[in-house]
């Protein structure tokens, strides 16, 4: 797959096409990614090996992690502890507490980024799995 992307790559660069953005996959990160780029008028090119679009993201039927807002809004700190705990717990013997706190404090904003951009709403599908 690299040796593909890497001559495909050469093969663009001799080309009279232009792109602001290489992705490659379209799994979750690849599509917000490439919106993401979209909304701000770039050009986009997304590389996927597989048949269908959607990466490994389509096979995630349990949803994705996150640490949702309630009724107001808001995340109260007893969701974030839990949250925390749980992410924690489920890392293993070395979990990465900086990249822990980004998920916690990014990921509100983040399912509302999907709620508003692309209409999808998965705060209608609160359910807790694992931990």
């Amino acid at each position: 797959l690299y040796l593909y992307i890497v001559s495909l790559i050469i093969v663009m660069a001799s080309s009279e096409e232009t792109y602001d953005c290489i992705i490659c996959g379209s799994g979750l990160a690849g599509m917000t990614t490439a919106l993401s780029c979209l909304d701000r008028g770039g050009k986009v090119l997304m590389l996927e090996k597989e048949a269908k679009l959607g990466g490994n993201s389509i096979k995630a039927s349990s949803g994705i992690n996150a640490c949702p807002p309630g009724e107001d809004g808001t995340v109260s700190q007893q969701d974030i502890d839990a949250f925390v705990k749980d992410t924690i717990k489920s890392a293993g013997s070395q979990p990465n507490e900086a990249l822990i706190q980004t998920l916690v404090t990014q990921s509100a904003p983040a399912l509302q980024w999907l709620k508003d951009r692309v209409q999808v709403d998965l705060l209608q599908c609160k359910t807790r799995l694992g931990g």
